[in-house]
């Protein structure tokens, strides 16, 4: 589906729960799309990557080349909170993740991110 047409249509995407939670689209930019929830707080916005837009919508975007690939760090810190996720470890990981950066300034994202992961054995 091109950006265009997408822009204002109402989704539904399947977050995982009892039923799929209904969006409206509000833009595309960069390597994101931009969502208005419809049945919850008046306001109420999400953000979700192009790539993981497409899995929950089922929806394909055209023309996503123009936007420039998602980060690396980025990615870590998905695949971080992913992993950390199926052991209800979240917040100890990047704990660790930030205190290894403390006392390493030098280490990069993706560096601080693993040693928070191999300290609480992910």
């Amino acid at each position: 589906m091109k950006i265009e047409e997408l822009v204002g249509k109402k989704v539904s995407l399947d977050l995982g729960s009892q039923a799929p939670v209904e969006f409206i689209v509000k833009g595309v930019e960069n390597y994101y799309v931009n969502l208005q929830y419809v049945n919850s707080t008046p306001g109420r916005e999400a953000t979700f990557t192009i790539k993981d837009f497409e899995v929950l919508s089922g929806i394909k975007i055209e023309n996503t080349s123009q936007f420039p690939e998602e980060p690396a760090d980025l990615k870590a810190v998905a695949y971080t909170l992913k992993e950390s996720g199926k052991h209800g470890l979240e917040v100890e990981v990047f704990w660790s993740a930030m205190n290894a950066l403390k006392q390493d300034p030098t280490l990069s994202i993706e560096q601080a991110l693993d040693c928070g992961l191999y300290e609480w054995d992910i």
